[in-house]
């Protein structure tokens, strides 16, 4: 029986926008989904209300790094949100491809669970066996 290879979608989309687009400190979900084909059931809302304790972790820790040294803080103003969504164009071609208005949002680390998600399903679905 040969090797089967998978083509991993949601992990790819991250990459991109973490090396090519930006820093990672704005990833768009619904942009790894839409790289994944937009699989029924595991859009961006729907996982991140299944993630939730993690998102709500990823609050807390950034908080408790603000309030352990208030002068680097992560953010300038307000909650340190993990997953938001985008509001508007910034008027970049390639960044406006990947993040659209109604997007959701968030870090880099937090999308790497989406896209272990996304890819491990899609993994699952197409019958691979023994993919995280």
């Amino acid at each position: 029986m040969g090797n089967v290879y998978f083509q991993h979608e949601a992990t790819d989309s991250l990459e991109f926008q973490v090396e090519e687009l930006i820093d990672g400190s704005a990833v768009s979900l619904s942009a790894m989904w839409r790289a994944s084909g937009e699989p029924a059931g595991r859009e961006p809302e729907a996982w991140a209300e299944l993630a939730s304790p993690l998102i709500e972790g990823m609050r807390a820790y950034h908080l408790r790094l603000d309030a352990a040294d208030p002068d680097e803080a992560r953010r300038d103003q307000g909650d340190p949100a993990p997953v938001w969504v985008n509001e508007h164009l910034v008027g970049d071609r390639d960044l406006d491809e990947f993040h659209r208005p109604g997007d959701l949002m968030t870090t880099q680390t937090v999308a790497q669970y989406y896209a272990i998600y996304l890819d491990s399903r899609a993994a699952r679905d197409a019958g691979c066996i023994g993919y995280a």
